[in-house]
């Protein structure tokens, strides 16, 4: 074992095995700490030990997460895209409620984007499978693809980009709205 992790270990007393994470782990076990830093959550009670992982670290043990989210708002990203602001939900046996202390993202900083739209760029099939070229839209000027509207919820991912920033993404079929002629 890493001794410099863990002074004082006694090998003898568990099997070696190798890695930081381990290491953390059963120096909490030790130390009765609640956090060890790496995630690791422990406390010690009267009828035993419990060790658990804290869900704010999972993305980087293990590169996404998912939360269901409100959308909330959006801000234009483009032709048919959009930046959306979200609020962290939690289900109650009478619906969804925003979460206490939950995640939270505007149109600006840590935003949702909607996966379905990532190709869209103002010509022919767009994400929502709609060809804004085709016969309706050309008879029906004013009809456009919409931004997701009304705070539906939704299953948000949460996940680390190339830069170790996270970066929230959902799915949802935009809907078209307009005058008929």
């Amino acid at each position: 074992m890493d001794n410099s992790l863990i002074p004082n270990f006694d090998d003898d007393k568990i099997a070696k095995v190798r890695g930081n994470l381990f290491n953390r782990l059963i120096q909490a076990i030790l130390d009765n700490r609640w956090s060890t830093g790496w995630g690791l959550i422990s406390e010690k009670g009267a009828a035993g030990g419990l060790i658990s992982l804290d869900p704010n670290v999972i993305p980087s043990m293990y590169g996404q997460f998912s939360i269901w989210a409100k959308i909330t708002g959006n801000a234009a990203d483009g032709t048919n895209k959009w930046k959306y602001a979200w609020t962290e939900q939690q289900r109650t046996a009478s619906g969804w409620q925003d979460l206490s202390g939950g995640r939270t993202g505007t149109t600006s900083t840590d935003f949702a984007v909607n996966a379905n739209e990532a190709n869209n760029d103002g010509a022919g099939i767009q994400g929502n499978s709609i060809d804004i070229d085709g016969t309706v839209f050309d008879d029906n000027s004013d009809l456009e693809i919409q931004p997701v509207q009304g705070d539906p919820v939704v299953r948000v991912w949460a996940e680390l980009s190339s830069t170790n920033t996270l970066v929230y993404t959902f799915e949802y079929v935009n809907a078209v709205d307009g005058e008929c002629g």
